[in-house]
């Protein structure tokens, strides 16, 4: 028998689907199916407790993973991927501290976003996103609300955030 909880065994499965037998064969024990998980899991464990005792309750913490990969959606709907550091801007230049970085220059009609405006980076819980001193500055709205980026400083963008260069709006997505 196996100790994975995601495993049902046969007998179990025709058990619920057929009504029970007069006489009970021997059960087969030779494979087992797979559950989901979303069927099987529990957010609470009670254990059996000793003679008199009250049980107790054992709470399993389920962690999501963060995305490995994010993209940028642009105004226009393009998608880039966020594969490492990345300067953006409407000209965006190289600067000391970042020379490897990506250029990934927008075209901002309104001149809301500087020339060299940000600097993104991936980060496990979202894009970290550094103020380059840029004129009309960045803002991180999130469902909890709107976070302004003073100029030098950084901040991360969470996975649905909108980045704002200036009037510029950049959907995060991982």
């Amino acid at each position: 028998m196996s100790d994975n909880p995601f495993l049902l065994p046969p007998d179990a499965r025709r058990a619920a689907a057929a009504p029970a037998p007069t006489t009970s064969p021997a059960p087969d024990r030779s494979g087992y199916i797979a559950v989901p998980a979303s069927v099987e899991s529990a957010t609470h464990r009670i254990e059996r407790p000793a003679q008199g005792a009250e049980p107790e309750v054992v709470a399993e913490e389920t962690r999501v993973a963060a995305p490995r990969r994010w993209a940028l959606t642009l105004p226009d709907g393009a998608r880039v991927e966020l594969a490492g550091p990345t300067l953006i801007g409407r000209d965006p230049a190289r600067i000391e501290s970042s020379p490897d970085a990506a250029l990934l220059p927008v075209a901002d009609s309104g001149k809301t976003v500087s020339k060299t405006h940000a600097l993104l980076q991936p980060n496990p819980e979202g894009v970290r996103v550094r103020d380059l001193h840029s004129t009309n500055g960045i803002a991180i709205d999130t469902a909890a609300g709107r976070t302004l980026v003073p100029a030098g400083g950084e901040a991360v963008a969470p996975t649905g955030a909108t980045i704002m260069l200036g009037s510029f709006a950049i959907r995060i997505t991982g």
